[in-house]
């Protein structure tokens, strides 16, 4: 392990599904829901007080969140549907890709 490395209790947390498991069809596949643009980390406090339901529903309880990785979501989008969850899951991946190349920099 680097020194650098931050080493998250992962019980203290939970994946939320922005756009909900129980709502798919139309535009938004199965794929497309569980896809890493579609996911994001809460609490698990904050997991159970966001709940179920639609983006309009969930985004204010974003906006709330301890973590910047949920409150990013509310900030940057204003509807949640197909086009948004492929330009997160690019932002994301892009993002995951730079930690990495830092990382290798690093070593």
């Amino acid at each position: 392990m680097h020194s650098n490395s931050v080493v998250v209790n992962s019980p203290a947390f939970s994946i939320e599904h922005i756009h909900s498991r129980s709502m798919t069809g139309g535009e938004v596949s199965e794929d497309l829901v569980n896809s890493i643009g579609n996911l994001t980390l809460l609490t698990l406090e904050e997991n159970v007080r966001c709940g179920d339901g639609s983006f309009a529903k969930k985004s204010p309880f974003y906006k709330k969140s301890s973590l910047v990785i949920a409150r990013e979501v509310a900030e940057k989008f204003e509807e949640w549907n197909k086009k948004a969850i492929e330009l997160r899951a690019k932002r994301v991946v892009n993002d995951i890709a730079s930690i990495m190349l830092l990382g290798r920099e690093l070593a």
